[in-house]
């Protein structure tokens, strides 16, 4: 935290030393960080070290006010004192002494455990969360993190990383521009930040077409009603309290991750085969409702050029491409096949055309072409489907492959 600091509050070109040096026949340890820069006001020396207290200074790198607070509680349990030295002209000097011998502390005190010093098992066991804890189906997806305390940011990432993939960004600004260009499955933000806090970057993240279906999870050191309200105004679906429970914020996690994949399964099986119009609709419904629509326009048109869709979506190509993926797991290319796929399915079961006149009606200009992504979809070749719906009912076959009529 102290190195954190310095590295936060240090100007460009700026001097960090930290020295470590025994003292009292090697009984003790003294650790100083210091580092050039402004220097903390004389007047708040004394409450740097209070819970939640935030200087006045560094504006643009302000922090939560619990940092020190915890790094001074850690140090009075290792028998140790803090002490700190500042001035304008000479910079910020933060002095930790605390014993270092097995009798400065009690039986109660000592940790033991019986493990080769090479072996990480009991670590592991103690910090990092079981990988039964978690649910195989979300490992390897997307997660955010917005954090500008860099020693929290490291902890974080360290914590997430065996499960998940991370983008870091160091403030709220990084985080909007973050979350537009990769489309993470998750964010994860703390709230106090410079530049844009993680309240406003939320705001900017609903109001956005391309980002508003992504889960935030806000975490504050602010426990207080009125900030939770705050945040989750904002559009966040969960808020933490720091300190964390690690395991606690891995399984919140997850379970965001599942909720979302659920609902994300109920478009591709309800939305994408048999668009309908509901008295209710979320974003991403309307986005995809309004994209397969399009898409059906031009099925019959092999040579139609996929980034028109973009035209009537009001949407960029690349917000679109990212935007479809997302929401069906299958890039555009991928999803316009399997739209036609289905339509021709439909063609030869339903309307009784044979396999050449679906292929072309539904936008393929070769048959053999045709017939081999349809087998590689249905797991059958255009003939055997067409037996297969006829022999057990077309509508129930039809079903079974998530395939109904187009509208």
């Amino acid at each position: 935290n102290l190195l954190s600091n310095a590295f936060k509050f240090t100007p460009k070109e700026g001097n960090i030393v930290l020295t470590v040096t025994p003292i009292n026949s090697k009984q003790m340890i003294m650790l100083s960080v210091a580092n050039s820069g402004s220097g903390i006001p004389k007047e708040e020396l004394n409450t740097i070290f209070e819970l939640f207290y935030q200087s006045t200074t560094g504006k643009k790198n302000k922090g939560t006010g619990i940092g020190l607070a915890l790094t001074k509680e850690l140090i009075d349990l290792h028998k140790g004192n803090i002490e700190v030295e500042s001035s304008p002209m000479d910079g910020t000097t933060f002095t930790i002494t605390f014993p270092i011998h097995e009798e400065a502390y009690t039986d109660s005190e000592r940790v033991t455990a019986d493990y080769e010093e090479n072996s990480t098992e009991f670590q592991l066991e103690n910090l990092i969360v079981p990988q039964a804890y978690l649910n195989p189906k979300v490992l390897n997806k997307t997660i955010l993190i917005v954090e500008d305390t860099l020693d929290l940011q490291i902890f974080l990432k360290e914590l997430l990383q065996e499960h998940y993939n991370i983008i870091l960004a160091e403030n709220g600004i990084e985080g909007y521009h973050y979350a537009k260009s990769n489309i993470p499955d998750l964010i994860l933000s703390d709230i106090m930040m410079p530049e844009l806090d993680g309240i406003e970057m939320c705001k900017k993240l609903q109001d956005d077409q391309l980002t508003k279906h992504i889960p935030i999870i806000l975490l504050t050191a602010k426990n207080s009603t009125h900030s939770k309200i705050e945040g989750l105004k904002s559009g966040a679906i969960e808020y933490i309290n720091k300190p964390f429970n690690t395991n606690e914020l891995l399984l919140k996690i997850q379970n965001i991750l599942i909720a979302k994949d659920h609902i994300i399964s109920k478009y591709r099986k309800e939305v994408i085969s048999s668009p309908e119009v509901s008295l209710e609709k979320s974003q991403d419904e309307i986005f995809l409702e309004n994209l397969v629509a399009n898409i059906n326009l031009r099925l019959e048109d092999a040579d139609f050029k996929i980034d028109e869709l973009a035209i009537p979506l009001n949407m960029s190509y690349s917000s679109m491409y990212r935007k479809c993926q997302f929401l069906t797991g299958k890039s555009l290319v991928d999803f316009v096949r399997l739209l036609r796929l289905k339509k021709a399915a439909i063609l030869i079961t339903k309307q009784g055309y044979t396999i050449s006149e679906a292929a072309f009606m539904s936008g393929f200009n070769d048959p053999k072409y045709f017939s081999k992504c349809f087998k590689k979809e249905f797991q059958k070749s255009p003939a055997d489907f067409k037996k297969e719906a006829q022999k057990h009912g077309v509508d129930e076959y039809l079903a079974k492959y998530e395939v109904s009529s187009f509208t």
